[in-house]
């Protein structure tokens, strides 16, 4: 892996070579025109999607910026899962854009090919005041490669959108209780199996729904209680102690694979979750027949307030449905608060040769994470999409539906950069369409405890691929699911894995780097 991208790595070097030679050949200044008027600066932006968002000559946050920065934008808006590929090739042929956002292992990549500027003198307090009120210069810091300042943290949200869900009409029409417990839920997934829950007489409903994806790491996702009933908190965690965990590479990982395998010979898992994906899911659940599923994120799924969640389609379906977040295991996390994982860059070229470029670019990040700024990407305009009274933000769906979500879902595209948290602001946001209960849910999901994630970024030893070992893991862990029927082997194969494959010495870097940003971790790799 890592020579395939060594390899691709000298192929776009070379070809950038070549185009920035002719490039600077025909370079002008940017920013004047014939007769001295200070023309618009023309700034590309590259930008991952949902998959289908589109621009359209109606993005006012798109015309908005123009008017206030002076600048012309061309926006490349990409479905995330095809990014990479596409910012590879308009690298390759001499366009780096001037603002790009990707996921973070390309960014080391293009770190390492000089691609991307430096951004010491750009991204301060004193530049972007309205970003640092999202974040903090140790939290930037700490996003940074070795020996660089050149990234920027993509912001994230702080509030928990993650529990269980459980079928509580199934419960009652069975004389049962929300389980507490991994023994309570397990039977309660057993009884939603094959006690006939919804009372048509069929073999139909399976206790617990959950998504593998076909691959590693979706495979085992750490949605198994499985995971929590052996302590295991989560994918990259600190526990009580202070001692470091890298989840799935755990040294119970053994009792866990025992524990899924125990639920797939008995039934009690939808039969196609290896291969699912979460629409399989979503559309299992709407029809009436799992049980139990964990959520990460509500709105699509258990809201009232959206007609066409799953939970809105079950209810079309089962009228008498109810279904209510819970955790088995009471006053424990269950989830590990994200680090920023994405950053946004400014292309080297963009930086040296075109300061006022570089600077502007800056600019329209810090107006992004602005209160202006927010509002604009968040709901839309004032008076047309919400309304506002003091630092209440009313949002008015129907409109928001017609010219927004209905025309390309355009704001998505410049929601890149902050959370929809306007707590953060010092705002509240009032959706009308949430009901009594969509807000009893968010509530109670609010209250969960947190793990201690990395805090920080981390990086493997120069010249060791996390991605070989955990590529290996993948396989396995597989190899245990369904070859072995168990995690009696799991000692030997964990044993090559950190040493053949490096293990111990990247998680002993991990600590290090957790260690040199002032985070309290022990090191048990030893």
């Amino acid at each position: 892996m890592e020579q395939n991208g060594m390899r691709l790595r000298k192929r776009l070097l070379a070809v950038m070579s070549i185009a920035a030679l002719a490039a600077g050949l025909g370079a002008c200044v940017p920013g004047q025109e014939a007769g001295g008027t200070k023309a618009p600066l023309k700034l590309n932006f590259f930008l991952p999607t949902n998959g289908n968002a589109v621009l359209n000559d109606g993005d006012f946050v798109k015309k908005t910026i123009e008017e206030r920065f002076n600048v012309r934008l061309q926006v490349t808006a990409v479905p995330s899962i095809q990014a990479k590929e596409k910012l590879n090739l308009l690298i390759a042929s001499g366009s780096t854009p001037d603002l790009f956002v990707i996921d973070g292992r390309s960014s080391l990549d293009y770190h390492a090919m000089g691609i991307i500027g430096d951004l010491s003198g750009l991204m301060t307090p004193e530049k972007m005041p309205n970003y640092y009120r999202w974040t903090t210069q140790k939290e930037v810091g700490g996003f940074q490669f070795p020996g660089a300042y050149n990234r920027g943290p993509v912001l994230i949200e702080r509030k928990v959108q993650a529990s269980y869900y459980i079928r509580k009409d199934w419960l009652d029409a069975l004389g049962l209780s929300v389980p507490t417990g991994y023994e309570e839920l397990t039977a309660v997934a057993r009884a939603f199996t094959h006690d006939d829950p919804d009372g048509n007489g069929a073999d139909d409903t399976y206790g617990f729904g959950i998504t593998g994806g076909g691959s590693f790491p979706q495979t085992f996702p750490l949605a198994f209680p499985q995971f929590m009933k052996n302590g295991i908190l989560g994918m990259a965690y600190v526990d009580d102690e202070g001692y470091y965990h890298d989840g799935t590479s755990d040294p119970l990982m053994g009792r866990v694979v025992d524990d899924i395998v125990s639920w797939v010979d008995e039934g009690l898992l939808n039969p196609d979750w290896f291969m699912a994906g979460g629409s399989e899911l979503g559309e299992a659940f709407a029809r009436g027949k799992i049980g139990m599923i964990w959520l990460n994120g509500t709105d699509r799924w258990v809201l009232d307030a959206d007609p066409n969640s799953f939970y809105s389609q079950l209810k079309r379906n089962v009228p008498d449905a109810e279904v209510v977040p819970f955790n088995p295991y009471p006053n424990k996390p269950l989830i590990t608060p994200q680090s920023a994982t994405v950053p946004w860059l400014i292309g080297k070229r963009t930086i040296e040769r075109y300061p006022e470029k570089a600077e502007t670019i800056v600019g329209i990040v810090d107006w992004l994470a602005s209160e202006e700024g927010y509002l604009l990407t968040t709901y839309g305009q004032e008076g047309v999409h919400y309304t506002r009274e003091g630092s209440v933000i009313t949002i008015v769906p129907e409109a928001y539906e017609k010219e927004i979500a209905q025309k390309g879902n355009f704001l998505t595209v410049w929601k890149f950069l902050t959370p929809r948290e306007s707590s953060r602001l010092g705002l509240q946001e009032v959706d009308p369409r949430l009901t009594e209960r969509d807000r009893d849910i968010l509530r109670t999901i609010s209250s969960y405890p947190l793990a201690q994630g990395n805090g920080t970024l981390v990086l493997p030893p120069e010249g060791i691929s996390i991605a070989d070992f955990r590529a290996k893991l993948g396989q396995y862990l597989q190899k245990m699911l369904f070859e072995d029927r168990g995690g009696a082997a799991w000692v030997t194969y964990r044993e090559e894995l950190m040493t053949t494959h490096k293990g111990r010495l990247i998680f002993r870097e991990y600590i290090r780097q957790m260690q040199a940003a002032g985070i309290a971790v022990k090191n048990d790799f030893d």
